[in-house]
């Protein structure tokens, strides 16, 4: 199981307060208190790139992310509605587009 949510991105500066990178926290609140209850998920390198920073807010909404998925799979999948078609990875039907969302599902859960 991954480290619960939410996770929150937080800039790193360098010793002349540049950003130098990204690095996402759960529990970020505590971290500022000095607690030693944060916890570090990641640290994007080279924080001056646009894409470092995408990629922290991306990685920082994975829980979030992951949970809204769960809730709509699991409100809308196994309806009696199917599809015909050959390729479900390209296929933009209600069946496929949720049979790619409870894949990924299992992807980020290690189920796949």
């Amino acid at each position: 199981m991954h480290t619960p949510g939410p996770w929150k991105m937080l800039d790193v500066k360098d010793l002349k307060g540049n950003i130098c990178a990204y690095s996402v926290w759960q529990d970020l609140e505590r971290l500022y208190l000095n607690s030693p209850m944060g916890n570090q998920i990641c640290r994007t390198p080279d924080g001056t790139t646009k894409q470092a920073r995408a990629n922290a807010h991306l990685i920082a909404a994975a829980p979030d992310l992951l949970a809204a998925c769960k809730d709509l799979t699991s409100s809308i999948y196994n309806r009696g509605v199917s599809c015909q078609s050959e390729i479900v990875e390209k296929c933009m039907c209600q069946p496929c587009v949720i049979k790619r969302a409870v894949a990924a599902i299992a992807k980020a859960e290690g189920r796949a």
